[in-house]
């Protein structure tokens, strides 16, 4: 059984005048998860920090992070537009360590093979993160825009806590993308990012 759950809310502010396109700021604090519940059975969570492979539903919960963020846009001409954003993830208060619960004595904190405790702390060892963002856009004529961006942020996890996050995905520090997008009509059009 799984369930997920996320509420969440952003306060942005946004500044425009001549050149300045807009200049912008948000902040989002931490979305709250309801969690995510796994039935397992009998030794399929054996020897993980103290497991003693009791069948249950395990538990953890792993809300999204805080998250600040400004931004910069300008037009120095009609046709060209660029976008400088910085954006500060608050990852270690909430991906640092993380509960992990399963049913009464499922987990041994004394080394004696027989559990004592209903959950343990997983290490995740996530840090906090800046996300620097460039973006460029090219207007080629008043209905095709060309795009290319950039985007640069070290890892939240550090080469000792790569272990104790295999089950997450792929981090990748630098994103380069292109893309465009096209007016059909008056209220439609067509994107294509690469």
């Amino acid at each position: 059984m799984r369930r997920i759950a996320i509420f969440s809310f952003v306060l942005a502010i946004f500044l425009t005048c001549n050149f300045l396109e807009t200049a912008w700021g948000h902040l989002t604090p931490v979305s709250r998860s309801l969690g995510t519940g796994n039935t397992v059975g009998t030794n399929d969570i054996l020897n993980f920090n103290g497991a003693v492979g009791l069948p249950s539903i395990y538990k953890m919960d792993l809300d999204y992070p805080q998250q600040a963020a400004i931004g910069i846009a300008l037009h120095p001409n009609k046709v060209f537009l660029v976008d400088f954003d910085v954006k500060w993830v608050d990852w270690s208060s909430t991906h640092d360590k993380v509960d992990f619960k399963g049913p009464a004595n499922s987990f041994d904190i004394t080394g004696d093979g027989i559990g004592d405790v209903d959950s343990t702390k997983l290490h995740f060892g996530w840090e906090d993160q800046y996300v620097y963002a460039l973006g460029a856009q090219y207007s080629m004529t008043d209905r095709l825009n060309l795009r290319a961006g950039v985007n640069y942020a070290k890892s939240p996890i550090n080469e000792a806590d790569i272990f104790n996050n295999l089950i997450f995905p792929a981090l990748v520090e630098t994103h380069v993308t292109l893309g465009f997008d096209y007016q059909l009509g008056d209220h439609w059009g067509m994107a294509l990012p690469i």
